[in-house]
This record gives structure tokens, sequence and C-alpha cells, in this order.
């Protein structure tokens, strides 16, 4: 998979920044709200049953949304990666010793892929396997994810994760978060007219900058929850 499948209409690059950001923000109004009682902290703050309820089930949604977009991207990445394989001299022997196969949508078959990345000269060498290897053992993991705790964990550290040529997602839908179109207007302390892309933007941003970015819907969700915030 090349770059000559990105989509670069308006329609596409807004649905995967904002999602993006949407994922951040409503992370944040679920965790000062709802979220801490499962990690153990006491809230600040006792919210109303409905009002609980409507935070848990917005943000479960997203979650769910940019984990089905977060996987699709990063098998599509692997799989990318993995046809590197036909060019080593000795990807017989090695693929007839682990059996690889290039179907990603397996855990199983991901797990000698992940192998393949860690222990072979080609890709230590020429691709920077350590990292495909790691992208790969997230990506196992938040397939195999059950709950919403471990998902934004690894959905996280999906989104901080480099290859030799940039961004781990870099040759999907995600790679407009790369773009430079993000101005910390809110934040203290920050350049409002310095321009910084989506992934170090989730980073510097105050919340407040972050709505300002979100969707109608997270917009809603914090207004209608700013007090318990």
């Amino acid at each position: 998979m090349g770059r000559t499948n990105i989509q670069y209409d308006n329609k596409t690059v807004k649905k995967f920044r904002t999602i993006f950001i949407d994922f951040y923000a409503q992370n944040h109004i679920w965790f000062k709200t709802v979220g801490s009682s499962q990690y153990g902290y006491k809230l600040e703050k006792i919210i109303p049953a409905p009002k609980e309820k409507k935070i848990d089930e917005t943000f479960s949604t997203t979650v769910s949304m940019i984990k089905k977009l977060v996987i699709e991207s990063l098998e599509d990445s692997v799989r990318s990666e993995i046809r590197h394989f036909q060019d080593c001299f000795d990807h017989n022997l090695f693929k007839e010793k682990i059996k690889l196969s290039l179907n990603v949508g397996q855990s199983s078959n991901l797990e000698k892929i992940r192998l393949a990345f860690s222990y072979h000269k080609y890709w230590d060498r020429q691709y920077g396997g350590k990292r495909w290897a790691e992208a790969t053992k997230y990506l196992i993991s938040l397939k195999n994810s059950k709950n919403i705790k471990d998902d934004i964990y690894f959905i996280d550290r999906i989104f901080d994760l480099q290859h030799n040529t940039g961004f781990i997602l870099n040759k999907t839908n995600f790679t407009h978060l790369e773009d430079r179109a993000f101005r910390l207007k809110k934040t203290p302390g920050a350049n409002p007219k310095s321009s910084i892309n989506a992934l170090n933007f989730r980073f510097r941003a105050s919340l407040e900058d972050l709505i300002d970015n979100s969707s109608i819907t997270t917009k809603k969700l914090y207004f209608a929850n700013k007090n318990y915030i």
C-alpha cells in the first residue's frame, strides 16, 4: 500500500482529524467525570446518573469508531511492510520455518509477522524491524482488547509509534494528522500564530483548544458537563 491510496478530499481529511481530536477531548471529559473511578481515583464531583450515562455512551461510541479505523489502517500498513519479505534472498527458507502468511486479519498470523520483523536480519538492516515488531505487537493487543481502558491505552500508544520514515500510519488516511492545521489559541504560554499538526496538538493543547477543534457532538458534551470537569 502506497500513498496513492490516501484520500485527500475535504470530507476524508476532516473525518480523520476530527475523530482523533474527539478521542482525546472526550477522553479528558470522560476521565474527569466518569472514568477516573475505573482507575481507582475518587471523583472530585458527583455527576448525576443521566449525565454519567450520556458521557459513557458517547465516549464508548467514539472509542469503538477510532479503534476500528486504527486497526484497519495499521493492518494495511503491516501488510504493506511485510511484502518486502519477497525481496529477501533467503525468504523461502524463513517463510517455511514460520509459515508466514500475509493474512493480517488473524492474530496467529500477526504473531508470526511480529517474529519476522523482530528476528529477521533483512528488516533489522533495511526497514527498522524492531519498530515494525512493536507496531504489530500493539495491533495484536488492540484487536484482542476487551475493555475501554485497554482500548484507550493501545490506541494512544499506536499514535506515538514511528517507523524509519516517520509516523507509523503515514501511508494511510491518518497521515492527515501530520498536517500543520492546528493553532493553540487558548493554551497558556503558546504562540497562537504558530501552526502545528494534530499529533503534537493533542499533547500541548488545553481542553478548550481541543474542544474548539472537535465535532458538534463533543462540543455539546463538554458544555453540558462543564461544571463537573
